[in-house]
């Protein structure tokens, strides 16, 4: 973001006076350090002692303005006499980042800091990535532990330029450590996989991104064992005063899904149980009879079987583990699979009928 004021400023007997062309007799330019803005001055002679329409004045500026080292501007029209006007600017420059440097505890390392720096060397410096910058690596450090670092961008001019150095101080402060993680289910068994594959997470800086990382990796595995609406419900976290928290999930497993398949004989019950996790996965909008079966006969088509049928029916209920299931019992009548005898080509002047 940069900021352009564009001041309107008219000393003339008439408010009108400006509605129709004028004359621009001189270009007085003002700025904190005349070098940086020196190529104002030139830009803006251009329109001097000749006759300009102030439509076209007002689009000279805009597009003059569309420059990004701009920061500040503003000007005023000040008449000497009828017909012509001195021209005033009053600007500032944008600074060039020299070189960006970094200063931290050396608790952890930031490989990747650089990715969420906005400000880079040999670009232009401007308060609206300096504030960014800072939110941006606070919510980095934040998924390492941290959540009572401090940061601090110190800008430095360098004398005699339009350089400016940056130098990022940044204070971890003391990392929070979780305690363990907690998973609030009833189904012991995969309680205790979900523990046993948390556990490695004890005593650990709270970094929440391995943490959202490894649930998605448990819900593919859960997936692939059937639960396709498996819900993880993050619950309330309390940091301790000696900087430890405890994670809490919430999960909703759902029904855990099986298919059981008669007449299959031209694919295998994985081939089919794998084909319907896929489709289920990318194109079901809603887990039903009708769904699996269209989604079946779909498959025998592409295949080359016509007129395929599937029959079935599900059921659900509850195993002495207390895992509520839902099976679907599919019967395949494949039908007939066409085979193509012969292709006639017309018009193929260019590849042989054998080729083609």
């Amino acid at each position: 973001m940069f900021k352009i004021i564009i001041l309107l400023l008219f000393f003339f007997p008439s408010l009108n006076a400006l509605a129709s062309s004028f004359i621009v007799k001189s270009v007085i330019v003002s700025c904190p350090a005349m070098k940086r803005c020196a190529f104002l001055k030139d830009r803006f002679d251009i329109i001097t002692n000749r006759s300009i329409h102030f439509d076209k004045f007002k689009k000279f500026l805009k597009f003059n303005l569309i420059d990004q080292s701009i920061r500040n501007f503003s000007y005023k029209l000040i008449w000497e006499k009828k017909g012509e006007y001195k021209l005033l600017i009053k600007a500032d420059i944008n600074r060039v980042v020299r070189n960006i440097k970094y200063k931290y505890d050396g608790k952890i390392n930031f490989p990747d800091i650089d990715r969420f720096v906005q400000l880079k060397e040999g670009a232009f410096y401007n308060r609206f990535l300096h504030k960014n910058t800072i939110s941006q690596l606070k919510i980095k450090i934040k998924q390492k532990g941290y959540l009572n670092s401090k940061i601090k961008i110190v800008k430095t001019e360098i004398p005699g330029s339009n350089n400016v150095d940056i130098l990022i101080n940044i204070e971890l402060g003391s990392p929070v450590l979780i305690n363990q993680v907690n998973f609030n289910l009833t189904n012991e068994n995969i309680k205790h996989y979900l523990d046993k594959k948390f556990n490695v997470f004890k005593n650990q800086n709270w970094n929440q991104l391995k943490l959202n990382i490894e649930i998605e990796s448990v819900r593919k595995e859960l997936f692939s064992r059937g639960f396709f609406n498996v819900k993880f419900e993050s619950g309330k976290t309390f940091v301790s005063s000696d900087n430890r928290v405890d994670i809490n999930y919430l999960i909703s497993l759902g029904h855990r899904y099986g298919f059981y398949f008669r007449g299959n004989r031209e694919f295998s019950r994985e081939f089919l149980f794998n084909y319907l996790h896929n489709e289920i996965k990318n194109n079901f909008s809603e887990i039903n009879l009708l769904n699996i079966k269209n989604s079946i006969a779909k498959l025998y088509k592409e295949k080359g079987f016509y007129r395929s049928s599937i029959s079935g029916r599900d059921v659900i209920g509850k195993t002495l583990q207390d895992i509520s299931y839902r099976n679907f019992y599919l019967h395949i009548y494949p039908g007939e699979r066409l085979s193509v005898k012969n292709v006639n080509f017309r018009g193929a002047k260019f590849f042989t009928r054998t080729f083609l």
